[in-house]
């Protein structure tokens, strides 16, 4: 008698659990959902619209964090081609740095926007002293996300007040553009080396801040990193994921898993502050 009331509830706890999961407009398949299908659910169990606003944006987040994980996978490091020769106005003392101007970084990136449905834009916010550069980052599911980066205008330099605002925008450009893809650039990190330093204080490169995967050890536990942290997310968006850090992987590319690995982090930790 008691296996048959055991038998009997079984099914019934499996189909409440299949009714939880469409209550909150989740997938039962792996396939990837459309915005269609969200809303065909809430017109289907007359959810409030609220809840249609809510599951798209989650939907585009998701989307846009999939396609930036794509993006960083496949961007390469940029070299910094461009030198900027530098002379003290109070010490005579001159230095020069290398850098990667905003064009050389957009020509290198610009086919991957059309692949992964990224484009960006850049406004200016100026105060007497100083200026930002607002980079707005859009994917086409209508997600976007903004970086800021401000710098001080020279106040002491020959230039005309426009002039001044105009290389302290550039130079945040290039840093906030930089900062919003995730882009990588080769070579002395010098570019933000105070006036009058000699170059011999800049004759060994600065370490990175972040290292990327070296080993083959190092890049397989970046790997089972990327492949356990990606269980949390959905599935049409961690099947993605799971390609790039395969492709990663086998091209031995350990700069683009690290990358990937930090992305992950991201959607994940965003994912669960969304549910908190």
């Amino acid at each position: 008698m008691s296996k048959r009331v055991l038998a009997k509830r079984a099914p019934e706890s499996k189909g409440t659990a299949v009714v939880k999961r469409e209550k909150v407009g989740l997938p039962e398949t792996r396939e990837p959902v459309s915005p269609q299908t969200l809303l065909e659910r809430v017109i289907n169990q007359k959810l409030p619209m609220e809840t249609m606003e809510r599951l798209l944006a989650m939907w585009a987040r998701d989307q846009f964090y999939a396609a930036m994980a794509g993006f960083q996978s496949e961007c390469a490091i940029v070299e910094k081609r461009q030198t900027a020769n530098i002379t003290s106005r109070t010490k005579g003392t001159s230095f020069s740095y290398g850098y990667a101007a905003i064009e050389d970084l957009v020509d290198a990136v610009k086919p991957l926007f059309s692949k992964f449905g990224l484009s960006w834009t850049a406004k200016p916010e100026q105060t007497k002293d100083t200026v930002t550069a607002v980079v707005h980052v859009r994917h086409a599911s209508g997600h976007e996300e903004i970086t800021k980066f401000t710098v001080p205008i020279d106040a002491e330099s020959s230039m005309t007040d426009p002039q001044k605002a105009g290389a302290a925008l550039t130079y945040a450009t290039r840093y906030a553009f930089r900062a919003a893809f995730g882009i990588q650039t080769r070579g002395e990190d010098t570019d933000a080396a105070g006036e009058g330093e000699k170059p011999a204080r800049r004759s060994a490169p600065r370490p990175q801040a972040q290292e990327a995967p070296a080993t083959a050890e190092e890049m397989k536990t970046a790997y089972d990193t990327v492949c356990e942290l990606i269980r949390s997310l959905p599935a049409d968006q961690a099947n993605k994921l799971h390609d790039a850090a395969d492709r990663n992987l086998d091209n031995k590319n350990g700069q683009a898993l690290n990358a990937l690995l930090e992305s992950v982090r991201r959607q994940v930790n965003a994912k669960r502050g969304t549910a908190a």
